[in-house]
């Protein structure tokens, strides 16, 4: 039944926008466009870079150096990013994570992809750091079992972490269920401020520009993810897709699609540090 609205209800006139709030949002929308279509650039480089190393990823030993210099791509108003991206490609060596239907193993997705991240990231002159480059486990020699080698990872990993001044850490993962029919990427976030607002940002990204059937909401992590509850900076874990579906797992591991999960991923990183809302 319709009803007459209340006085708090009561449809107010728009307020007209000051012309400050004008350019500030022209100046928003402009930055905006600028890091996609540079995104859209930078996938073409990417292919190129990979097309000249034969494809290669960092297992075959072809990424370049740490020290390599990175091409500084301000934004118009001299925009220099000052916030380190640590990306971590979870498991590795003995840990190969979860394994998919055609028997892949989630640590050789979570590296191709982090790699892709990691070309993007210093294509836009970020300095990026990666926390393995190649199928290891970031254990001490000291380990000796399997849990201690396990246990040794991950304290590693978060020590690494919290060792780089403005840090951000991103974990890649991939998902799994044992029931075959769930996909779809989901980002999750810790208590640190700006993590919830750039996980928000990966997931709104991967629906308007990958996956628009993906109706999951970015999601707080579980505390009992090691790394994730011992780092002292802004940390999402991505978990790129299902490993159990099938049509999902034949994308993960094609390399086309792993480089627009990359270059969602890292738009949504360079939106997010320069304050591009949602």
């Amino acid at each position: 039944m319709p009803q007459t609205p209340t006085q708090s209800q009561t449809p107010q006139p728009p307020k007209t926008p000051t012309p400050g709030r004008r350019q500030a949002r022209r100046r928003r929308r402009k930055r905006q466009r600028l890091i996609l279509l540079s995104a859209v650039l930078a996938l073409t480089v990417l292919g190129l870079i990979l097309h000249l190393r034969g494809g290669q990823t960092a297992e075959g030993g072809d990424l370049p150096p740490d020290d390599a210099p990175a091409i500084l791509m301000p934004l118009p108003d001299g925009h220099i990013y000052t916030r380190i991206p640590v990306i971590d490609a979870g498991h590795g060596g003995e840990d190969g994570g979860a394994i998919s239907v055609t028997g892949v193993r989630e640590a050789e997705i979570n590296l191709q992809v982090a790699v892709k991240i990691d070309l993007l990231m210093h294509f836009f002159g970020v300095p990026s750091v990666m926390l393995r480059t190649e199928d290891i486990s970031l254990h001490d020699p000291s380990a000796q079992t399997i849990q201690e080698k396990k246990r040794s990872d991950l304290q590693n990993r978060a020590a690494t972490v919290n060792g780089i001044q403005n840090a951000v850490l991103l974990s890649i993962h991939q998902n799994t269920f044992t029931d075959p029919q769930y996909s779809g990427l989901q980002a999750f976030y810790t208590p640190a401020e700006g993590s919830k607002a750039l996980a928000e940002r990966i997931q709104s990204t991967v629906k308007t520009s990958l996956d628009t059937t993906n109706t999951r909401l970015a999601a707080k992590a579980r505390e009992d993810i090691y790394v994730l509850a011992n780092v002292n900076c802004p940390a999402v874990l991505v978990e790129c897709g299902f490993m159990s579906h099938l049509e999902e797992e034949k994308k993960l591991r094609e390399d086309g699609y792993q480089t627009k999960l990359a270059a969602a991923i890292t738009a949504s990183f360079l939106q997010w540090e320069v304050g591009v809302n949602p």
